[in-house]
């Protein structure tokens, strides 16, 4: 509807399907439009006191397989920043990119499913605090991920930046835990920064396969990669709520049967004696927050 509105199919982003072949450079096709006419969203996450929302796109393309070497491809996404990145000034140009192999697994009988990272697309950090900050991630092959900041193409125009964060100590990631570790200090931040930390993520095969023509090492041989962008903002204090007992643990994995209740009692109470204790009642599968006071 807002692309309809607005009459610009590229109002969000536009996409472009790039072919691997080995013995030439191939510039990406524009596909934004067959993108659009084959995309269904869903939202997943709305912050109306943010104002974001988070939504799962998922597009389904014909590929010309023919065009390619060994069956492999990239797609690729580029969009104009919604908010000025006082972090990255110079950046006019965001960039994403997947690189797919449709070639079939051996040991799944299917291509190789990409890890599914499940994180928020922003985050309010305030100035002085120091953040670990989890990234949830899925793989439906069972394969094992590594996670790493981004570098070089994927990190785009990001890339200048994570160095200087690196080198200041106060971004890292746990390759193993997928813990992103962010310490907000005042000789790097001020309030108001706004800024964004690319991660890829890799997933590894746990036993010795083959996928395609080629045979993948367990734990060695990279099968798939993705990487997300996630977008944070400096604030002064703000005052959180802190979560008591008997509030579950954080970053805690549930199963849920289809058809069954799920009820999660989570519970806080405020850091400043002028707000009053919450309860909120955390219902799935619709996920119905309710304020219980």
């Amino acid at each position: 509807m807002y692309i309809q509105d607005y009459g610009n199919p590229e109002a969000f982003g536009s996409y472009g399907f790039e072919p691997e072949v080995v013995t030439a450079n191939v510039k990406p096709t524009n596909i934004t439009m067959e993108v659009n006419d084959n995309v269904k969203d869903v939202v997943l996450m709305v912050n109306s006191h943010e104002h974001w929302e988070m939504e799962s796109s998922k597009i389904t393309l014909d590929i010309n397989l023919a065009t390619t070497d060994y069956n492999k491809f990239d797609i690729t996404f580029k969009s104009e920043p919604d908010v000025a990145m006082t972090k990255v000034p110079n950046m006019s140009t965001m960039f994403l990119q997947v690189k797919v192999d449709s070639n079939i697994r051996r040991d799944t009988n299917t291509p190789n499913n990409s890890p599914i990272v499940l994180v928020k697309p922003y985050y309010s950090l305030e100035l002085g605090k120091d953040y670990f900050l989890n990234i949830p991630i899925i793989d439906n092959d069972g394969d094992q991920f590594h996670c790493e900041l981004s570098t070089y193409l994927e990190a785009n125009a990001f890339d200048i930046l994570l160095k200087e964060l690196k080198k200041e100590n106060v971004l890292s990631i746990d390759k193993d835990t997928c813990i992103l570790t962010l310490r907000v200090k005042h000789s790097v931040f001020r309030i108001g920064d706004c800024f964004g930390i690319p991660v890829t993520v890799k997933d590894y095969v746990t036993t010795d396969t083959v996928v395609g023509t080629s045979t993948h090492f367990a734990y060695n041989t990279l099968v798939g990669r993705v990487t997300v962008l996630m977008y944070y903002n400096v604030t002064g204090d703000t005052y959180p709520p802190e979560f008591v007992t008997p509030t579950p643990p954080n970053n805690q994995k549930y199963t849920i049967y289809v058809g069954g209740d799920f009820h999660v009692n989570v519970y806080a109470k405020p850091t400043l004696n002028s707000r009053y204790e919450l309860r909120l009642c955390i219902t799935a599968p619709a996920l119905k927050f309710d304020n219980c006071l």
